[in-house]
């Protein structure tokens, strides 16, 4: 019996009868027992109709015993991807989250992050010993040719290796390790069509991460970046009022208010920006709304800044502005980058104000604050507005649209240096600045319930500090790992929390932890 201790997506660490930590990396001499045309595995039986174990000559397929689902001839999945990556879909329709996946023979140092990002769980040391044993050498930037028999630290490197994919997947940075590996061997095409399917990895892709270190291109087709761009192009709403658009670049520092440059903008436009809406141009994120700058994922990335912008980066950027201001409509945009930015120009509605040059100068601060006193009727907004359209944003962002009428006459009350929204008397979110984030008061929680919304059905018990999957009856499909949920029995509440698994396992496994309750 398995238990699974993190997730991330389809990737799962955990322990197979207490003792085996998975992901792993079986010993083909000690751990693959072969008997004839049978081979057992961390207790399970195999019947295969091949001579030589762990050979690549068999057509892809698998065989299923006990946790374990065997997918054999693992070499021919790596030499076609699409291959492999239909093999596994089959394996997810069929089994979801209740099994664990057996990839035989072909694992090395720089496909394991990949395959184990797609849901492999248990691989073997066969090829890295049979490599080890032709001399070559695995080594941090790849093999190595050296003309001995190195088989047992190729075993060793590869365990250590696929060690570390547990601790990323635990941490929630296994997406950072793929990207750094994938670029060197066949990984990179099984990475692509990951992304590609993002309607599929969606589901299971956490709904935060520690953090996004976008240092390749891959970056910009992670999962949680796709999700926040599609919500940017296709359900966004600005805030009433805010009718007057202002485009301006990202700052390293975040949120990007808080920035030297950012804050030097203020100084000259502070006093007048009554109905301006700010909104950032960044990579790998694309268009952020300035209300949603402490949110997820613009708070949260970082990436190398060079001045320079990639097609795919251009392409990326485009597609987002173009809808986000054909849903959005401004009675004037005014555009205000550098030079590197240019290209913005043609992506903005004909007749807007274009500045372009050194943001930092002070004669296009200038030429910036003459062109919005010729827009706007001066004076800035009041902090209560301002600070209400905000929040009334994040939350359309965080749990969607039904959840405004429920809040839209809730005070904002400031108690143990935290804003929280109180409808009655009765607080019902609570804003966390660090995260970016509401968490949900118990009072809130029947809201949900009604709604049918981030909710986590249980058997008839009162939870303390988890919910274990084995209590769980149901999950609605919006949940992601690392949201807000409410816990209820037959629509009665017995708690609040956030997710620590992907739905779909909520109801599938009867080990793990699949909330930590808060209240």
């Amino acid at each position: 019996m398995f238990q699974d201790d993190a997730f991330f997506g389809y990737a799962r660490a955990g322990s197979i009868d207490g003792h085996t930590q998975y992901p792993v990396v079986l010993d083909t001499e000690r751990d693959v027992k072969v008997t004839g045309d049978t081979i057992e595995v961390l207790g399970e039986r195999f019947r295969v109709s091949f001579n030589a174990p762990l050979a690549s000559t068999l057509s892809a397929g698998y065989q299923v015993s006990g946790d374990i689902v065997l997918l054999y001839s693992g070499y021919e999945g790596l030499q076609r991807p699409g291959r492999l990556m239909r093999v596994l879909r089959e394996i997810r329709s069929k089994y979801g989250f209740s099994k664990l996946v057996y990839l035989q023979g072909p694992v090395d140092p720089y496909t394991a992050p990949v395959l184990t990002y797609l849901g492999i769980s248990i691989f073997d040391d066969f090829n890295a010993r049979l490599e080890g044993m032709n001399g070559v050498r695995y080594t941090q930037l790849g093999r190595l040719e050296v003309g001995e028999d190195v088989s047992e630290w190729n075993s060793k490197y590869l365990k250590e290796t696929v060690g570390l994919l547990r601790g990323a997947i635990i941490r929630g940075t296994l997406r950072e390790a793929v990207e750094k590996v994938a670029a060197s061997s066949r990984g990179l095409e099984l990475l692509r069509r990951s992304d590609a399917a993002y309607g599929e990895f969606e589901q299971v892709f956490p709904r935060r991460t520690k953090y996004i270190l976008s240092n390749s291109l891959e970056a910009l087709y992670r999962p949680d970046l796709v999700r926040y761009r599609e919500y940017i192009r296709s359900s966004y709403v600005r805030p009433q009022g805010w009718d007057v658009a202002l485009l301006i670049p990202c700052s390293a520092r975040k949120p990007y208010s808080s920035s030297s440059t950012h804050r030097r903008i203020e100084e000259f436009i502070g006093d007048i920006d009554r109905g301006l809406h700010r909104v950032v141009i960044t990579s790998p994120v694309g268009v952020v709304p300035i209300e949603l700058e402490e949110t997820y994922p613009p708070r949260f990335y970082d990436i190398p800044v060079i001045g320079h912008w990639y097609e795919d980066e251009k392409m990326m950027i485009r597609d987002t502005l173009v809808d986000f201001l054909s849903r959005n409509q401004y009675r004037a945009v005014v555009v205000f980058v550098d030079e590197d930015l240019a290209f913005l120009s043609d992506y903005v509605p004909r007749g807007s104000e274009i500045i372009i040059g050194d943001i930092r100068d002070e004669r296009n601060l200038r030429a910036l604050r003459e062109r919005l006193l010729s827009l706007l009727p001066g004076k800035g907004e009041s902090i209560e507005r301002e600070t209400r359209e905000k929040y009334q944003s994040i939350m359309r962002y965080q749990f969607g649209d039904w959840i405004l009428p429920y809040l839209r006459e809730a005070r904002v009350v400031r108690q143990f240096n935290q804003d929280m929204l109180v409808v009655n008397g009765k607080p019902y979110l609570v804003y966390n600045k660090d995260m970016g984030k509401f968490t949900v008061h118990r009072n809130a929680a029947s809201i949900f319930v009604e709604n049918s919304k981030f909710l986590v059905g249980i058997d008839d018990f009162k939870p303390t500090a988890n919910v274990y999957a084995v209590g769980v009856r149901s999950a609605t499909e919006d949940i992601r790992q690392e949201d807000e949920v409410v816990i209820h029995h037959e629509g009665e509440v017995r708690g609040v929390g956030i997710a620590k698994m992907p739905y779909q396992a909520m109801v599938q496994l009867k080990k793990g932890i699949a909330v930590k309750v808060r209240n």
